[in-house]
């Protein structure tokens, strides 16, 4: 365990990014979001909401909430997560796990200690944090379902500020558009009344990828493995053009694309029995979106622009090329075929 906590209170930007910009705070938000996204991709949670306020957010889920047994320390699992950054994926070694966050994750002992009080709710207790420090004992309350957590940002480090909600709307869009069975609800709050956002059902992740024109056939292709997940679309034109491409890692846009990405192109190319060149790819006139979640992805850079997980490209690849390589795609693979003639 890392006890970083002051740390983070002398250097936030190093752990959240900006504290000024909107950007730190959503990064806050990002970590406990991620909390009950984990419970969501199991199945264990059906309904998201997240209220933003000027300086304060809360999110409630319908999730089996956060364990609050007594540990050999003394504290409990709720009192030792709230307050001590873990330097493994997860405190309690849960899976599946996925970062939402920008910089390393460190769990909610990151919102705590950045935070001016942070009041969670779960298994019929309610109980106070603020600056990385337990702030007053559990109290009992009626049984809950699911969690709360209200958070207050600590004025010392946050300077008024409003909340980048139109980002946040996009990313919890992504979010409900991947997992099956979550609905989203955001809720606005400021000086000019109050937005909502409704998110979901799931759709599948192919309703992020615009249609441009008509077109000619559209494959989807879907892997659910215990360590990755994937979904790959391939939206052909009736016409060659430029082709589109869009990707997510772990729910986040990777607009310098990266490994799955490059599996996805490998991936047609096999199937076609001859090598895509980039250049060439674009005649193609394929719109594509890649999307992945892994365990401990990756990136080439600290912006994670671009996935980097060496896993993920064969991966990628062997599942475009299996779908593509079905009797019902051979009519779309010879007309791309001919399109690289062309070419």
């Amino acid at each position: 365990m890392l006890d970083l906590v002051d740390s983070a209170r002398r250097r936030p930007g190093m752990y959240v990014g900006g504290t000024d910009d909107g950007f730190g705070v959503a990064e806050l938000l990002y970590e406990v979001v991620g909390n009950t996204l984990d419970q969501a991709l199991i199945g264990e949670v059906r309904h998201l909401r997240i209220a933003l306020r000027p300086n304060e957010a809360e999110v409630l889920d319908d999730g089996p909430g956060i364990s609050t047994e007594r540990l050999p320390s003394g504290r409990t699992f709720l009192e030792e997560v709230a307050t001590v950054f873990h330097d493994s994926p997860t405190a309690d070694g849960h899976a599946p796990h996925v970062h939402l966050r920008v910089g390393t994750d460190f769990g909610l002992a990151l919102v705590t200690a950045l935070c001016e009080e942070v009041e969670i709710t779960t298994r019929g207790l309610t109980q106070r944090f603020g600056r990385g420090l337990v702030i007053g004992p559990a109290d009992t309350i009626e049984s809950t379902v699911g969690t709360r957590v209200r958070f207050a940002l600590d004025p010392t480090i946050f300077p008024p500020q409003g909340w980048p909600v139109d980002d946040v709307a996009d990313r919890l869009k992504v979010i409900a558009a991947h997992v099956p069975g979550l609905q989203v609800e955001l809720i606005h709050e400021d000086t000019r009344g109050v937005t909502r956002w409704v998110l979901g059902p799931y759709v599948g992740p192919e309703a992020l990828l615009d249609a441009r024109g008509a077109e000619e056939a559209t494959v989807i292709c879907r892997a659910r493995e215990a360590t990755w997940q994937a979904d790959v679309v391939l939206r052909s034109a009736l016409r060659p053009k430029w082709s589109t491409i869009v990707s997510f890692a772990n729910f986040a846009r990777t607009p310098g694309h990266g490994v799955h990405v490059d599996g996805m192109q490998e991936g047609v190319a096999k199937a076609l029995g001859q090598r895509a060149s980039r250049k060439r790819w674009r005649r193609l006139g394929i719109d594509a979106l890649v999307s992945v979640r892994c365990v401990d992805a990756t990136y080439h850079g600290p912006t994670r622009d671009a996935l980097a997980s060496p896993e993920i490209e064969p991966l990628v690849a062997a599942l475009v090329a299996e779908e593509l390589r079905q009797p019902r795609h051979e009519a779309l693979l010879e007309r791309l075929r001919a399109r690289l003639d062309e070419g």
